[in-house]
């Protein structure tokens, strides 16, 4: 995510995306779960301990998108990191996860204002 790589290089440095989503060829669906990948795994992932939790894990949905476009998969997922004590969470939109990730840091968010 550009936006911490400008403004919060030190999350940032912790900070990856998982190459979860998209059409693939099933050899090459194949070859990534040979790899380990595994369905519903979150999208974003912020390896840094903040009291009370071990980490951050975002699944990213488009903006327009609902609760009910999260696969079973998916929230599987979430409520297991949970329980592990991470902090995880659905997202709408690059600007409601930028938000997010900045209030689990206690940041200042400095995204520009959308103008109507």
């Amino acid at each position: 995510m550009h936006y911490f790589d400008v403004h919060h290089p030190n999350i940032f440095e912790m900070m990856f995306a998982i190459p979860n989503a998209g059409k693939r060829s099933q050899q090459a669906s194949g070859k990534f779960l040979a790899e380990g990948l595994k369905k519903g795994i979150p999208d974003i992932f912020v390896d840094i301990a903040v009291e009370p939790y071990h980490g951050l894990r975002v699944e990213l949905k488009r903006s327009k998108a609902r609760l009910s476009n999260v696969s079973a998969e998916q929230k599987d997922w979430i409520d297991k990191y949970n329980k592990h004590d991470f902090l995880a969470v659905v997202a709408f939109g690059y600007r409601e996860c930028i938000e997010l990730i900045c209030k689990y840091f206690g940041v200042e968010c400095k995204l520009k204002k959308r103008q109507a």
